[in-house]
């Protein structure tokens, strides 16, 4: 609760703070330790006081903004920057550059929940950008808008699929493919003359390999390679990225996650699960958590590798810590929550065919892990009425194999031919 005006040292320690906290999201993956700290000391300091009498004004909209770029950039907490994104807003001038740039950081920060599929915020800052401007930072911001409506279009596209609306579908694909070579092109031309862009133009190849990589599972197997030459193309400008700024960027990890996709579509899967470990101890280093949405994504393409590797028993564990994952997030997708539910109950399908007493045991231990989870009660009972099927199946298969002579066996045969239940004999 706010209790006091503020005094002549807290807008000293906040002007001390903006000046020495220099960061962009060019740099801000490379804050140190310290810096955070007095970034966690300036947010108590603003908690405490009122803002509203803050001087002067540009002071507070520089704090703002850093403390924003800092929980997009680094921490990729949406709700955090959004706070500090809506503050700022309140003290632009609409129809401004300015103006259009925390509309595009706003967008930005809502495209971290995978839900998020609305373009009006990054429109709304495109109208306001000259098309043919040649100020930097304006390219920048504009190839930045525009990657992101990529993003969203290639979003609707995959919505599109769940409900089969194919011609839909292939149309959103289009447009998410034109939005993000429009960035693309403009972020090369940035390149020329801003190194650290790299990061930027990495990040639209990334999604347009991704783009291609769910059109090589719809439509055309070819478009693999070509995800694979984008996704190969965005680590290096990673890797130049990291080297010149001398730290690792959360980049580096989601691209590893999409390279071990296309790997694992071309046949290499062992590579792709190296990417995939990788990538999975980057994202805990550099998220400080083990439950968010970029995890949860590295541990179900776990899975799938493990499924296309036919290393059921692996496939099984990667799933449920999918979806322990997901069920923890704050901003849940209900639908990516039901699709791990549905991969891990078929990788244990295929486990109850190589070894019935195994998938038994990992189904009960599943259901103890389930069962502790908030909504999750229409889950737990699938789990436990498959352990209570699996359970009387398991005590007739070892009945059956203790019999002891050949005529007892074809007899107890027999009767499963007879009520039509032969599913889990060998």
């Amino acid at each position: 609760m706010k209790t006091r005006k503020p005094i002549t040292s807290d807008i000293t320690f906040l002007t001390h703070f903006n000046r020495e906290f220099n960061v962009d999201r060019f740099n801000v993956h490379a804050i140190d330790d310290e810096s955070k700290v007095r970034l966690k000391k300036v947010e108590d300091l603003l908690n405490s006081i009122s803002e509203d009498d803050i001087s002067p004004i540009g002071l507070l909209k520089s704090v703002y903004k850093k403390i924003a770029i800092y929980y997009l950039f680094n921490e990729r907490n949406k709700e955090a920057a959004l706070k500090y994104l809506k503050k700022y807003q309140s003290l632009i001038p609409e129809n401004t550059v300015d103006y259009a740039h925390i509309c595009t950081l706003m967008g930005y920060a809502n495209t971290i929940d995978p839900t998020f599929r609305d373009d009006t915020l990054f429109l709304e800052a495109l109208s306001i950008y000259p098309e043919n401007a040649n100020d930097p930072e304006v390219m920048q911001y504009r190839a930045f808008a525009l990657q992101y409506i990529g993003l969203i279009f290639h979003r609707k596209a995959i919505e599109c699929d769940k409900t089969n609306r194919l011609d839909n579908a292939r149309e959103n694909t289009k447009k998410a493919l034109t939005y993000i070579r429009q960035a693309v092109d403009i972020q090369r031309t940035c390149l020329l003359t801003f190194s650290l862009i790299r990061i930027g133009l990495a990040e639209s190849l990334h999604i347009e390999g991704v783009m291609l990589i769910r059109c090589g599972e719809t439509s055309n197997a070819a478009c693999f390679e070509e995800a694979n030459q984008k996704l190969e193309e965005a680590a290096l400008l990673e890797k130049a990225f990291c080297e010149e700024t001398k730290a690792t960027h959360f980049l580096v990890a989601t691209t590893l996650q999409s390279l071990a996709k296309v790997l694992m579509y071309l046949g290499k899967q062992d590579e792709a699960i190296d990417k995939l470990n990788e990538a999975y101890h980057l994202q805990i280093k550099l998220l400080n958590t083990s439950v968010h949405q970029d995890i949860a994504k590295t541990l179900h393409f776990k899975g799938d590798v493990y499924v296309n590797k036919k290393a059921y028993l692996k496939a099984v564990d990667a799933y449920m810590e999918t979806w322990l994952v997901r069920k923890k997030i704050s901003y849940r997708d209900a639908f990516m929550v039901d699709l791990t539910q549905k991969a891990l109950l078929k990788a244990l399908q295929e486990l109850e065919k190589e070894n019935l007493q195994l998938a038994l045991a990992k189904y009960r231990e599943i259901y103890v892990r389930v069962k502790e989870e908030n909504n999750a009660s229409e889950f737990a009972k699938t789990i436990f009425d498959k352990i209570e099927k699996l359970r009387l199946l398991t005590s007739d298969v070892l009945l059956f194999n203790a019999s002891t002579t050949e005529e007892d066996k074809v007899q107890k045969v027999q009767g499963q031919v007879a009520t039509n239940d032969l599913t889990y004999y060998p």
